[in-house]
């Protein structure tokens, strides 16, 4: 079952094992004999079924059952909260976004638009934000791969607040959204979004350079160019080197969070580690090739 945390010595070789991360009082143990480790709460046991291990079961399910109430109700006030919060941020930002919009002009513009262009627009859209869904779970490691309906869900609710919020502020929710619906480290999905920024950039160039030949001759397309080349050129070694050798960098900037209230070295060294797994795509060949592809045709 792994390492244990916490033991109760019940007098004699009575012990009985649990798993939970909280030492429990049971009455009549003495709490001079409570053993302390790394892991789970286990109180091991020769003879499982003694009045001693029923004893100390009750008193783990009268525990577990009281913590878990409260951090319920802990839980739900909080999604209360949140949900009341951030439809209020909603619709200021929406009201900011549509303020300064000539109502009769919109009006008139939906009347004279021509509809059925909307169908192949939809379905263009629609399969652009497919191949993106695709490429965001391509970047994630297998064994930490969200589902498909996860991805595209939790990308849907970025672009989303990304047309309300400024500053990119999507990107956040969509990371928080990936926590929600499948569990994902954010550090992590924080990554993966580092990531594909980085690739966006850097193939938007790749076209830049692809076109440049076709385009009219002007004083700042060579300049433009050499820049973007350098940019590019400059983000790739970026990524990779976070990939490859990333993640002492990683602790090194996550390490002043641990100043934080309830934020351990162990915790930032984690969040690190989570963060450097974003880039870890570029150590598999195949999805990094496929990842530029699908930037390329998204």
């Amino acid at each position: 079952e792994g390492a244990h945390a916490y033991g109760y010595s019940l007098g004699r070789r009575t012990e009985c094992r649990f798993r939970e991360d909280a030492a429990i009082p049971v009455p009549g143990a003495d709490e001079g004999n409570l053993q302390r480790g790394p892991g789970h709460l286990r109180i091991v046991a020769r003879r499982p079924s003694s009045p001693r291990c029923r004893i100390a079961s009750a008193a783990l399910a009268t525990f577990r059952e009281g913590n878990y109430a409260a951090s319920s109700m802990r839980r739900l006030r909080w999604r209360q909260a949140s949900l009341w919060v951030g439809l209020l941020v909603s619709l200021v930002f929406a009201y900011l976004a549509v303020r300064d919009v000539d109502v009769a002009a919109f009006g008139t513009a939906l009347r004279e638009m021509e509809y059925w262009v909307l169908a192949p627009a939809t379905l263009v859209l629609a399969l652009a934000i497919f191949l993106r869904a695709l490429r965001w779970r391509l970047l994630f490691a297998p064994p930490h791969r969200p589902s498909t309906s996860a991805i595209t869900a939790s990308l849907l609710i970025g672009y989303l607040f990304n047309n309300i919020l400024p500053a990119r502020a999507g990107e956040a929710a969509r990371i928080i959204a990936l926590k929600q619906r499948a569990g994902t480290a954010r550090f992590e999905a924080l990554g993966t979004v580092v990531a594909e920024r980085a690739l966006d950039v850097v193939c938007l160039i790749v076209l830049l350079f692809a076109v440049a030949p076709t385009l009219p001759g002007v004083d700042w397309l060579p300049r433009a160019l050499a820049v973007g080349g350098g940019l590019s050129a400059g983000l790739v070694v970026l990524l990779v080197a976070m990939a490859f050798y990333g993640r002492r960098p990683a602790r090194l900037l996550l390490r002043p969070l641990s100043v934080l209230p309830g934020i351990s070295g162990e915790r930032t060294d984690s969040a690190a580690a989570n963060l450097v797994h974003g880039f870890s795509f570029l150590r598999r060949p195949a999805s990094a090739v496929a990842a530029v592809l699908l930037t390329l045709m998204s």
